[in-house]
């Protein structure tokens, strides 16, 4: 009986999903004192890098996007926290609906292993997470690269 109930609680913890708050946590811990910010441009061209001082490899790359002058600005923000997990933060206010989204998704390639949503609006599909996080990260890498 004691067999079976500590197998119980083995299994609970290999199969429970991490939170988008207990995942910020432990990146947070880790890439503490570890990066340098790069801002460019203002209000909605501004664009943020951070990237790790010892290396320069990219951390996170946060911008604004406007699809056309009719419609709200959408701000993404990619952490790619390794080769394999990807932080994606999306936030948008449409204020003639008086209507917004905030929403944090980790990836490991196309599958959500953890999301937080406030709000009422939708947000991208993975593949339009990812197809972004890769022009973003090539972007970002070009300035980081031209940086003394």
């Amino acid at each position: 009986m004691v067999l079976l109930a500590s197998m119980l609680t083995v299994s609970q913890i290999s199969f429970s999903q991490p939170t988008v708050k207990e995942l910020d946590k432990s990146n947070g811990e880790q890439i503490k004192g570890k990066l340098t910010r790069i801002k460019l441009g203002k209000g909605l061209d501004r664009v943020v890098i951070f990237f790790y001082k010892s290396d320069k490899r990219l951390y996170s790359v946060q911008k604004n996007e406007k699809l056309d002058s009719y419609s709200s600005p959408e701000t993404y923000q990619f952490a790619f926290i390794n080769d394999t997990l990807l932080r994606a933060y999306y936030f948008k206010l449409d204020s003639r609906l008086k209507k917004h989204v905030i929403a944090i998704k980790y990836l490991t390639g196309e599958i959500t292993i953890a999301l937080s949503v406030k709000g009422d609006l939708p947000f991208p599909a993975n593949s339009i997470l990812i197809e972004k996080s890769i022009a973003y990260r090539k972007f970002a890498q070009e300035i980081i690269n031209s940086t003394n």
